[in-house]
């Protein structure tokens, strides 16, 4: 039957795999992080019709970072073995808090006497307490599977942030900055759920149907292949997955080795800093920075396309450590630039709103690659390229890495979250 046929899908260092389970694995990984990413990008087209205004970007990128503590009570609570009904749970609440949220977002609230968009706020943060905990529950899932699936998975969850971009841009009718849109935001939001739901469809084949299950192995069978090494350090390019590689590597890996995390500080450091600028200053200058709706649409837009060609990049070309402080500068500009025109208005003038949108996507792919590869680095051992396998002490080390990845996203977002509502610099 053509459902059995096997290819080989990892350039002959390893077994053929089922190509239907394969493209059921890119499916599946669409459910990770499709809500937050196709927020923000249609956030453009409603804010102005929100009491926050721009102000909402700060408030969504604290609740974001806010989330965070529901995989860290599922992480330190999690029953033994597959949690296949919490990543069904998982899904299913992805779906209807995604679908709630876009039938609901003109709800406002009185908070403290204040106008809140309250229904957005908390289901954009359930949704991102969705999309935390699948990178909890995604990779130690694929990793029962053949190593080539790791690489399917990882194309899944790379490309959220491309359908959101299509999906936008059908809704735009493919002019940007346009206010006729071919149908409502509520629609959109439903398009997002109807996302979730096919991963969670295809979830439910791969673990329940017998042409899927062919493609198993036994845990510590079948990872030391170039491309499952390769891929599961890649995947770390978004900012909540790297606790998931650190989970996924500590239960497959049985190597020792010394722990190299005082060797890593700069790049623990870095990550933090790097963190802090991708999830928490970027996000919330940004409407300040670019006002005017079609430049703003291509950067977020295009910047949501290249964050995953960075994290690829990564694989095939590792920085050295000077050339990746080089790069720090460079995005650490690109990002300084958009802070100082959402404050200086003069700086948007002219072709300044170009330079700020080439500003915007280009740290968009730096920030992603720097990253990753930072990753990478941190992920090997000491010893040489040898050493790459999966162990306690790179382990130990991405779980370190994951912490300061959190905690620079959770100052970063606050400290804007403060500057916005009462510092006052900020001016259309």
């Amino acid at each position: 039957m053509a459902s059995h046929e096997k290819v080989d899908l990892g350039g002959g260092r390893g077994s053929p795999v089922n190509r239907w389970v394969y493209a059921l694995f890119i499916v599946f990984g669409l459910g990770s992080w499709i809500t937050i990413n196709g927020l923000f990008a249609e956030l453009r087209l409603f804010s102005d019709d929100l009491p926050e205004k721009s102000q909402i970007y700060a408030d969504l990128g604290l609740a974001i970072q806010v989330a965070n503590i529901v995989p860290l009570i599922y992480s330190t609570f999690r029953p033994p073995g597959t949690p296949v009904r919490a990543t069904t749970a998982v899904l299913v609440v992805g779906a209807v808090a995604i679908a709630v949220t876009g039938a609901l977002w003109k709800h406002t609230t009185m908070i403290a006497g204040k106008e809140t968009s309250a229904a957005l706020i908390g289901g954009v943060f359930v949704s991102a307490a969705v999309d935390c905990t699948t990178t909890l529950l995604f990779w130690p899932f694929v990793a029962e599977f053949k190593s080539q699936h790791v690489t399917a998975l990882a194309i899944g969850e790379g490309s959220t942030g491309i359908v959101a971009t299509l999906l936008v841009t059908i809704q735009l009718r493919g002019k940007l900055g346009t206010d006729n849109l071919l149908f409502p935001v509520s629609v959109y939001f439903g398009l997002m759920a109807g996302v979730v739901l096919l991963s969670l469809a295809a979830f439910g084949i791969l673990v329940n149907q017998p042409f899927a299950q062919a493609d198993r192995v036994q845990i510590g069978e079948d990872v030391g292949s170039p491309t499952y090494e390769r891929l599961l350090n890649a995947e770390s390019d978004t900012d909540n997955d790297v606790d998931t590689i650190a989970m996924s590597t500590g239960a497959l890996g049985r190597h020792r080795g010394k722990d190299p995390n005082r060797k890593h500080l700069r790049l623990f450091l870095m990550l933090a800093w790097l963190s802090a600028m991708q999830n928490g200053i970027k996000p919330a200058v940004m409407p300040y920075a670019i006002t005017d709706s079609a430049t703003f649409e291509l950067a977020q837009l295009a910047g949501l396309c290249v964050d995953p060609v960075g994290g690829v990049v990564a694989l095939w070309l590792i920085p050295t450590v000077s050339v990746q402080v080089f790069l720090g500068f460079i995005w650490t500009a690109c990002v300084g630039s958009l802070f100082a025109a959402a404050v200086v208005s003069d700086l948007r003038e002219g072709r300044g709103g170009a330079v700020l949108a080439a500003a915007s996507i280009g740290s968009s792919f730096l920030l992603s690659y720097s990253k990753a590869s930072a990753l990478l680095r941190i992920k090997r051992s000491p010893r040489g390229p040898r050493a790459a396998e999966v162990g306690p002490s790179s382990s130990l080390s991405l779980f370190r890495a994951g912490a300061c990845i959190q905690s620079g996203s959770f100052v970063g977002a606050m400290t804007m979250w403060l500057v916005v509502h009462y510092a006052g610099i900020f001016h259309y």
